[in-house]
């Protein structure tokens, strides 16, 4: 539900750090229900915000989730070399 928002046009009276975020947030959510491809959309929307970012606490959660979305990329390709 939360992917349902316009951050980019309905939304454009939130600054950067709000938009960071929502969209860290949201990659929260549904790296919480296994669901890396839409978490990655969503951090990917993020790490153009991040860089302007002076909220530790913040960047920190994205990268923890960025980590997270490596790591899930990383064993799906383990386990589709070793199931061959």
């Amino acid at each position: 539900m939360l992917s349902g928002i316009g951050l980019d046009s309905e939304i454009k009276m939130l600054d950067d750090t709000n938009k960071l975020s929502k969209c860290v947030q949201i990659a929260r959510l549904y790296l919480e229900d296994d669901d890396a491809v839409n978490a990655e959309a969503f951090i990917n929307k993020a790490s153009f915000l991040v860089t302007n970012s002076n909220q530790e606490v913040l960047n920190l959660q994205y990268k923890v989730c960025y980590g997270r979305i490596l790591d899930l990329k990383s064993c799906t390709s383990i386990l589709c070399y070793l199931s061959n």
